[in-house]
């Protein structure tokens, strides 16, 4: 269930953007912001087309949740709430969820029956949950720049419940 919530926050993150009445002026109650900038590796390879998602540790701070998706270079530069740049100063746990969909198959187009396609997970699971992930970040007044690396390339099919 955790999984499923952590996933619709990451897509409200990134959707937010998109939407051409959402101004970037910053809410009353937010903290500073900080640039940070994230490098996710595969086996020492960047991996592209990642989800990141911050997580701040400090209860009273996690509304002011950051992520984004890697670009070719495996690079990310965060935002928070999907649409101000930087993050908030604090402890972090990091998660990282790449998934690949395959296309269903379409039995009858006049009923639209179809086999759905299958989705699997490219990353290891403990990566994308904020329990189990070993990935953390420490953010301290001044701008960041890490880079973290999720293990071995994976393809686990991912069963929906």
């Amino acid at each position: 269930m955790k999984t499923r919530i952590q996933k619709l926050i990451i897509f409200v993150l990134l959707l937010l953007p998109a939407f051409p009445g959402c101004k970037k002026t910053v809410p009353d109650d937010m903290p500073k912001l900080y640039p940070c900038t994230l490098v996710i590796t595969q086996e020492n390879k960047p991996l592209e087309g990642a989800v990141v998602a911050l997580f701040h540790q400090d209860r009273s701070l996690q509304k002011w949740t950051a992520g984004g998706v890697t670009d070719k270079s495996g690079k990310v530069v965060l935002k928070t709430q999907g649409r101000y740049d930087g993050v908030v100063e604090g402890d972090y746990k990091v998660t990282v969820i790449k998934t690949e969909v395959e296309p269903g198959v379409l039995l009858n187009p006049e009923t639209e029956e179809a086999i759905p396609g299958k989705t699997w997970t490219l990353v290891e699971p403990r990566f994308g949950n904020v329990a189990l992930t070993p990935l953390t970040l420490a953010v301290e007044g001044k701008k960041i720049s890490e880079t973290f690396d999720v293990g071995t390339a994976i393809k686990q099919e991912m069963r929906s419940n």
